[in-house]
């Protein structure tokens, strides 16, 4: 992954000489610091939406005595002995996750 000071050069800065790039460090500077934020902000908005988001499913399976059912369902309910009787897998719809933010970055 790129930081955003090689983004913003790559992108911003081709074709221009190098000694001409050099002149305004300090702008320059402040410019990574904002798009570093800028990057920071949209990152956690996209993690919230996605939180906020994400749609899952769980399908539920009676199990016997002597199953290992611990291994087989990401959780298990057990009955008054302490048996496994109820198995879960549960899945999460990526593309859920992945549409939850919208893309309006400008």
């Amino acid at each position: 992954m790129k930081t955003a000071k090689e983004f913003f050069e790559e992108r911003h800065y081709q074709g221009y000489p190098q000694h001409e790039l050099n002149h305004d460090s300090f702008r320059l500077d402040t410019l990574h610091k904002t798009m570093v934020e800028f990057a920071k902000d949209h990152v956690k908005a996209a993690l919230k939406a996605a939180a906020e988001n994400a749609k899952w499913t769980e399908k539920s399976y009676e199990t016997r005595f002597g199953d290992d059912a611990h291994s087989k369902y990401d959780f298990v309910d057990t009955d008054y002995a302490g048996d496994p009787c109820t198995g879960y897998i549960v899945s999460v719809n990526k593309d859920s996750i992945l549409n939850s933010y919208p893309d309006k970055i400008k």
